[in-house]
């Protein structure tokens, strides 16, 4: 393949890459040696994988390949580019003689789809250890030719290396177009790729209306389809590309060649290592948002699901997905859902729930989603299923990852409230598990305070009903769930139950709190909503200081599932003025220093006098108290969105916070069911037992009116 067209290929694509705006993302990269035959094997979706992984491979191994394309790719202008990048006819007669000889000499690697097609559907099943495709023309097993090209380069060397005729040798080279190359000692090694798109959505996009523009004439509905799927896959969406361990051949072919001659080793060979290399490339698709719903959708028995009871189980498989070290998932679902099932939109399952309308394969009304079986298992046409029948092709694409299956199975299969109960159990343990973990990371034996002081706690209503409340109490910044302890236990009742969560950095040690924002604080309160929503039909938030603040954005953002809430003391003004004024300069100076690349000068931390020592830290650092400031900011914004029943307390000579903080809110917020109760205290906390009392007896009353 001549280095120039290779390279002009290179650059076009690089050109189109930024244009259209796909982010190539690659996993395995440190599994592709250096200086030995590569063939490598992937799966076939698009048409431009023709392109798109020659570039890659040759971009970050700097590995000169060549790929094996179908004829009906290799057609137009699109076809003369591909074949610039090196790529043979699947029909050329010297097709096998130009791969093997490029693998004996190693003067080039080869690339191979062995599904054979562009496999639109991505249905392939697994039947008697052998890999079934599934399409319109063929349904059989995937194709062997790259296994028997691999076991063949080898025995062909062995063959070459056996002669000494050098008339043979001549011949031999002429062949398979060697005349001015080595054989290559060193023996080839099978690289297994997948190739996962996300998102995949049907529809006009800048790629398929540019062709349009131009070639509006030569367009087919075909064409059309392919523009639209495959623009959009590169368009904006991510590619994401795995590549697996290497797969020496000759160490596979020690086992088959101390038992069977050289044919029937071919003919056993090629078999048994298209499944293991086909294995390795349909178990590390990587999985996202879509194909859990779809798997879902498909899974589900009822006819019927509610939206919330969907976004429980897709919350769910989440956690399966990540906890589960053999998948390769989407980097989307690495952030916290837990706007899933806390009663937030969620713009991922947004995305494909509205696919799913767009199809015809579900119905929302009230909240309630009725799943159209028959338009779900509808088998379009080959050509035609990418833009009828989505959902499908994405079910299809997980459907060789066994224990996903299963997982999915099984969870579709239990009842609301074990859902509901499961969820609740896994968001306390992982609630104590985090604390635990930062405990033990950030321990200091000087500033760590004991355990019991930062782990969060649930005190269970001492009888259940229906009319059982669900308080969510949030501590304040710099303190920890002993902070509110007493206030829990006051409320706590028989139709009471108490969750005290933990702020992420907070109850262990200072410098956990450096390099954490504000919304990692926020996703702790969250999570505690969504826990204690899965057991409550009830959720008051009850927040004090900072505590108060995250309590109030949870109310102003959810539009269902929360029923009142109490702001103790919020940090919306502080009575010092380094947070608004002394901080955020501070912040601009380091930043102006890390700019120059010195640390020298640098102000990270300082000491800071707790109200309440026993609990609070006494190490502030800086950017941290920058993240208060913009925390405060933020929420002034969003408090007319705040539409639930509201109750401030506020403190009237608090050490700390402003007592205007509690005017503010007042007259901002945009309850209808709003009060203010400013009480007698100069503290910052709640260990007054007056002031305690007082203040429980207030939430309580609170409560009680929402029944």
């Amino acid at each position: 393949m001549s280095n120039f067209l290779f390279g002009s290929s290179a650059i076009a694509l690089g050109w189109l890459e930024s244009l259209l705006g796909a982010t190539i993302k690659i996993k395995g990269s440190k599994n592709i040696p250096t200086d030995v035959p590569l063939l490598f094997v992937a799966n076939h979706f698009t048409r431009f994988e023709t392109v798109i992984l020659p570039y890659v491979i040759n971009k970050e191994f700097d590995i000169d390949i060549r790929s094996l394309a179908d004829e009906s790719v290799l057609v137009g202008g699109l076809g003369s580019f591909i074949r610039g990048t090196g790529s043979v006819s699947t029909k050329d007669p010297a097709r096998n003689e130009i791969i093997l000889g490029d693998l004996m000499s190693n003067s080039a690697s080869w690339l191979i789809y062995p599904e054979g097609v562009m496999l639109k559907n991505k249905h392939v099943t697994k039947e008697d250890d052998l890999y079934i495709v599934h399409e319109d023309e063929r349904v059989g097993p995937v194709r062997t030719g790259a296994a028997l090209l691999a076991l063949q380069s080898e025995l062909l060397k062995e063959e070459y290396h056996a002669s000494k005729d050098p008339h043979f040798r001549r011949l031999f080279k002429e062949k398979y177009h060697m005349t001015d190359r080595k054989i290559c000692d060193t023996p080839i090694q099978i690289i297994p790729i997948n190739i996962t798109y996300y998102p995949l959505r049907p529809g006009s996009n800048r790629l398929s209306q540019f062709v349009e523009n131009r070639f509006k004439e030569d367009m087919n509905q075909r064409i059309v389809e392919e523009l639209e799927i495959e623009g959009n896959a590169i368009v904006d969406g991510d590619i994401n590309i795995t590549f697996s361990a290497p797969i020496d051949i000759c160490e596979y072919m020690e086992w088959f060649h101390s038992r069977f001659d050289s044919k029937t080793l071919l003919e056993l060979g090629r078999n048994d290592l298209t499944t293991r290399f086909m294995q390795e490339v349909y178990e590390n698709a990587t999985l996202n948002i879509d194909h859990i719903v779809a798997s879902i959708l498909f899974a589900y028995p009822d006819k019927s699901i509610t939206l919330l009871h969907l976004k429980k189980l897709v919350y769910l498989l989440v956690q399966v997905v990540r906890c589960t070290a053999k998948f390769h998932f989407h980097h989307s679902l690495k952030k916290k859902l837990y706007s899933l099932i806390s009663g937030e939109e969620n713009a991922l399952l947004d995305s494909i729930l509205n696919l799913a309308i767009h199809e015809g394969a579900i119905t929302l009304y009230h909240d309630v989603i009725t799943i159209n079986h028959h338009q779900l298992e509808e088998r379009y046409s080959f050509h035609a299923i990418r833009s009828k029948n989505l959902l499908m092709v994405l079910r299809n694409e997980v459907a060789l990852l066994p224990s996903f299956v299963e997982q999915v199975d099984a969870y579709c299969l239990k009842s609301y409230d074990e859902v509901n109960e499961g969820l609740f159990e896994y968001l306390y343990i992982q609630a104590i598990s985090e604390f635990e973990n930062d405990h033990a990371t950030f321990y200091d034996a000087e500033l760590s305070k004991e355990k019991s002081i930062g782990r969060p706690f649930f005190l269970e209503a001492k009888k259940e009903s229906s009319n059982t409340v669900g308080v969510v109490l949030v501590h304040g910044y710099k303190s920890a769930p002993a902070e509110v302890r007493a206030l829990a236990e006051s409320l706590h009742s028989d139709e009471v139950s108490v969750f005290a969560l933990r702020l992420r950095g907070h109850g262990t040690a200072p410098h956990n709190l450096k390099e954490l924002s504000w919304n990692d604080w926020y996703q702790s309160v969250l999570r505690a909503i969504a826990m204690m929503q899965q057991l409550y039909n009830k959720i008051v938030l009850v927040g004090f200081s900072t505590g108060g603040l995250l309590s109030l954005m949870a109310a102003a953002k959810h539009q269902t599932g929360i029923d009142g809430v109490v702001s103790i003391n919020s940090a919306l003004s502080l009575n010092s003025m380094r947070v608004s004024t002394v901080v955020p300069a501070v912040e601009v100076w380091n930043d102006l220093l890390e700019y120059f690349k010195t640390n020298k000068g640098q102000i990270e931390s300082s000491f800071d006098e707790p109200s309440d020592p026993e609990v609070n830290y006494g190490v502030v650092y800086l950017r941290s108290l920058n993240e208060l400031n913009l925390l405060m900011l933020e929420m002034e914004t969003i408090l007319p969105l705040v539409a639930l029943p509201l109750l401030i307390l506020q403190a009237d000579n608090d050490s700390v916070v402003n007592p205007k903080s509690a005017d503010i809110i007042l007259h901002n917020a945009g309850s209808e069911d709003k009060k203010l109760i400013v009480f007698r205290s100069d503290v910052h906390n709640l260990k007054n037992p007056e002031v305690l009392k007082m203040v429980t007896t207030e939430i309580k009353g609170f409560i009680s009116k929402l029944n």
